[in-house]
């Protein structure tokens, strides 16, 4: 049994960005991935494990809503379960758009948590060519998963470096950001303070004897210079 401890790690990399994949819960998928990234460089998991583990998981998911589509159809997204996922307009609209320029809609669509649900889903209903899907997801998949894993992976000693450089610093950071509040609030208090000053009826009738209205002249009282 303990031969196979090494693969329970990497089998959760699976099942956690199938789930995620899916919508299950609906996060972004580079998350899972991220974190694998990190742990690898840390020793606990072989990179070289941990990236097709990534890959794979994000591929069975597409594969799954895709097939879901394919095999329920228009009369899947029908559903109640399927229309809280893709509204009856956005379904005509991804359609249409699939007829158009599938492949970049897949690709776009795939970077949306809220959206991907729903273009996979509907690729599959509509009957996108299947190997043209798989040519899509592969686009993605090898060079955008490595991206991410190896961004994190070799990131991750740096962000360490950070967070102990500021965990020795925290003190003065919380004393900046407790003296930055401070004076923002009092800013704002005393622009509040003068802003009502201001707009009370004791300033408006200051205002109104200070400015006494022009007095006209007795030449200019009304009466009409005589014509010339």
């Amino acid at each position: 049994m303990k031969r196979m401890d090494w693969f329970w790690p990497y089998l959760i990399i699976v099942g956690t960005l199938f789930f995620t994949g899916i919508g299950l819960p609906p996060l972004p998928e580079e998350l899972p991935i991220i974190a694998a990234g990190i742990t690898a460089s840390h020793a606990d998991l072989e990179w070289y494990l941990a990236w097709p583990a990534c890959i794979l998981g994000v591929l069975l998911a597409d594969l799954a809503l895709y097939g879901m589509g394919r095999l329920g159809g228009p009369k899947l997204m029908q559903s109640s379960w399927a229309r809280a996922l893709v509204s009856p307009e956005r379904f005509c609209r991804l359609s249409d758009g699939f007829h158009r320029h599938g492949l970049g809609l897949l690709l776009t669509g795939r970077l949306l948590p809220g959206l991907r649900t729903g273009v996979f889903l509907t690729a599959g209903a509509v009957e996108y060519p299947f190997w043209s899907f798989i040519l899509a997801d592969a686009l993605y998949a090898l060079p955008g998963v490595a991206l991410v894993f190896f961004g994190s992976y070799f990131l991750a000693e740096t962000f360490s470096h950070w967070f102990a450089e500021v965990d020795r610093v925290r003190h003065w950071i919380v004393l900046a950001v407790l003296g930055g509040g401070t004076m923002y609030a009092a800013f704002k208090l005393v622009r509040s303070w003068r802003r009502r000053r201001e707009s009370s009826p004791e300033a408006a009738s200051a205002v109104g004897q200070t400015i006494a209205p022009p007095l006209l002249s007795p030449s200019n009282s009304g009466q009409a210079r005589p014509a010339a």
